[in-house]
């Protein structure tokens, strides 16, 4: 519908008060939805609107909280005991913020908003790999996120909690896209540094402060390798034959091999893409580096922002793809330890 993501328009199939088919559309900075009637069949499923169906919906909350942190660089002079990430999901939009919470050594507590969008990728993946991403499978996804600092902590009337906020959190307080999140279903990082920028003109830019916190829940049962291991038709039960228990063990066993197999291949193909990675992250750290120097970023249209994102942005994926290159997930190997249990019971069973 024209350049730019604003120019891109939502349809969904659908009929209007008076039953003609067709489709409603609007713009995403529009706020009515204006219906076109096309006299066509529907395509899909129809679904009644503002009425909830059990069959289609998620019971429970789909959010994570991550109770445990490790923390590094300049927050490691900050006076804390403690830091959580609450009610954060991967898909969530700008207007859907998760918290993270700070508790300083005194045991007072502060808590800023994390709002997160999807990272833009140079790198292709599958359906099958698109659907691993921020699973548990060791494959992060990535996020730009922006911290916001509510006023009643930045001017608060305690000196304590304001020292801290202007101290630690100021530097990042709305800061867009500056805070880069990697994001897995037992552990998320969260890292900032490069550069903001103050106007388009060449250098005129300060450092973000600088963050590595490594946050951790425990997603047990929860990851794909998991769900495979802890399929019932694997279990040995008492009372099995003894044919149902050697076929049992043999299938353990080809799990087993298939999940090993699966995830050496998986390290492979992102050990390519860390290289890559590699590469492409340095190129862009230079150019835009080179492009800021030599005032570029006045003359050609959205250098100036993409200079401040890029470069952080790239970083992330370089440091996803080392995670998953280079480090086996959790999940893994708690379903291999399931595995290997289901195979030493099926043993214990034939020896009786």
């Amino acid at each position: 519908m024209g350049q730019g993501n604003l120019s891109r328009e939502i349809r969904l199939e659908g009929c209007d008060a008076q039953g003609r088919t067709g489709f409603y559309h609007k713009r995403l900075d529009q706020e009515g939805w204006t219906f076109q009637a096309t006299g066509q069949p529907l395509l899909g499923q129809p679904v009644q609107v503002g009425v909830a169906d059990p069959e289609l919906s998620t019971p429970g909350t789909v959010t994570l909280d991550y109770p445990q942190a490790t923390w590094s660089r300049q927050l490691k002079k900050a006076p804390l005991r403690g830091i959580e990430l609450v009610d954060f999901h991967p898909y969530q939009t700008q207007d859907q913020p998760s918290v993270i919470r700070f508790t300083l050594k005194s045991g007072k507590q502060v808590e800023v908003l994390l709002r997160t969008g999807d990272g833009y990728t140079m790198f292709n993946a599958d359906p099958q790999e698109a659907a691993l991403l921020g699973q548990g499978a060791g494959v992060p996804k990535v996020l730009a996120g922006t911290l916001e600092v509510p006023d009643s902590v930045l001017n608060s009337e305690d000196p304590e909690i304001r020292d801290f906020a202007q101290r630690h959190l100021e530097k990042l307080h709305h800061r867009e896209n500056q805070v880069m999140v990697l994001a897995d279903r037992d552990r998320l990082r969260l890292v900032s540094g490069w550069y903001h920028r103050n106007s388009d003109k060449g250098l005129d830019w300060n450092p973000n402060a600088r963050w590595d916190v490594t946050f951790t829940r425990d997603a047990r049962g929860e990851t794909p390798f998991e769900k495979v291991a802890l399929a019932p038709e694997l279990r040995p039960e008492p009372g099995m034959t003894r044919e149902e228990l050697q076929g049992l063990l043999e299938r353990n066993r080809a799990t087993e091999a298939r999940l090993a197999a699966d995830l050496r291949a998986r390290k492979k193909e992102h050990r390519l893409k860390w290289l890559r990675a590699q590469g492409i992250e340095l190129a862009i750290r230079g150019i835009s580096l080179a492009g800021s120097a030599l005032n570029l970023t006045r003359v050609i249209r959205y250098a100036a922002p993409v200079t401040q994102l890029m470069p952080p942005l790239m970083d992330a994926h370089e440091k996803a793809q080392w995670a998953a290159a280079w480090s086996t997930p959790q999940g893994h190997t708690r379903a291999v330890e399931v595995l290997q249990e289901n195979q030493a019971r099926a043993r214990e069973l034939l020896a009786s």
